[in-house]
């Protein structure tokens, strides 16, 4: 927890040892759809978004470490690799998650950065492998910055 200049509690949007809800569900068109339930929960750190929270979390690399040993994968990344990943998200603006939480499924995803640049929400895209590179794994990412920054722009900073 942070303290703000006005003396009032803030808090990032979440630690890396909670996890993280699902707020909102879209749904595409065709016959076939990955579904997870609204409210869903899930640890912070874990695929795309977990890579984003890393990038744009602002958390000490000592509790992030301890945090992805925890995780469970279906392709558990080394560590190494994993901390490579954050660094181009860091760089690109958003995170890839090809099978490695889910065999099969890839997961884009971009922070919506609140207070001092720190993620307070994400935006994602998950889809069967296949059908994600057909669209484009980095045109994904790419519309995903884009609506984030929107948003981001339009959330009160006081």
């Amino acid at each position: 927890r942070r303290e703000g200049g006005d003396g009032a509690e803030r808090r990032p949007w979440a630690r890396v040892d909670e996890v993280v809800g699902m707020l909102v569900v879209a749904q595409g068109g065709s016959n076939f759809q990955l579904n997870a339930e609204l409210g869903s929960r899930f640890p912070a750190l874990i695929s795309a978004t977990g890579r984003c929270m890393a990038a744009f979390g602002n958390h000490p690399p000592d509790m992030i470490a301890e945090r992805f040993r925890a995780l469970r994968w279906d392709n558990p990344p080394d560590y190494q690799s994993w901390q490579a990943q954050v660094a181009e998200a860091r760089l690109r603006g958003y995170a890839i998650d090809q099978g490695n939480y889910i065999e099969g499924v890839t997961v884009v995803a971009a922070p919506v950065l609140g207070r001092e640049s720190t993620m307070s929400h994400a935006m994602i895209a998950i889809g069967l492998a296949g059908a994600v590179e057909r669209v484009g794994v980095h045109v994904l990412g790419e519309a995903l910055v884009i609506a984030t920054r929107t948003i981001s722009g339009n959330l009160p900073q006081g």
